[in-house]
């Protein structure tokens, strides 16, 4: 016993004991502490994003929306207009054969 005694000095290790429990105390301060906050930001967490979502949402459907409509307003007049200058060129080409037939016959 004497020579464990020599070997562990019991004030040094009573003295890292106070200081462990101390520090242990101010972890379980922080630790209580971030609990709290932590819970706190989750509570309005939720209606942020709730709201974040509904904002996403509005934002998906305008572009979507914004996308479609321009693609099914111009892609029929676009090919409208195709269509009609096709028709157009067929017409000048049948016109331009008929004259050149008649100056042919002439």
């Amino acid at each position: 016993m004497k020579a464990m005694q020599r070997l562990v000095r019991t004030p040094e290790v009573m003295r890292t004991m106070r200081e462990l429990q101390r520090e242990m105390m101010k972890c379980g301060v922080i630790d209580e502490m971030m609990s709290d906050a932590l819970d706190d930001a989750l509570d309005d967490g939720e209606d942020l994003e709730m709201e974040t979502d509904e904002e996403v949402s509005k934002v998906l459907k305008e572009l979507i929306s914004d996308q479609l409509n321009p693609m099914a307003t111009n892609s029929l007049p676009a090919q409208q207009s195709v269509d009609v200058a096709a028709v157009s060129d067929e017409e000048v080409d049948e016109d331009d054969l008929q004259q050149r037939l008649a100056s042919l016959k002439s």
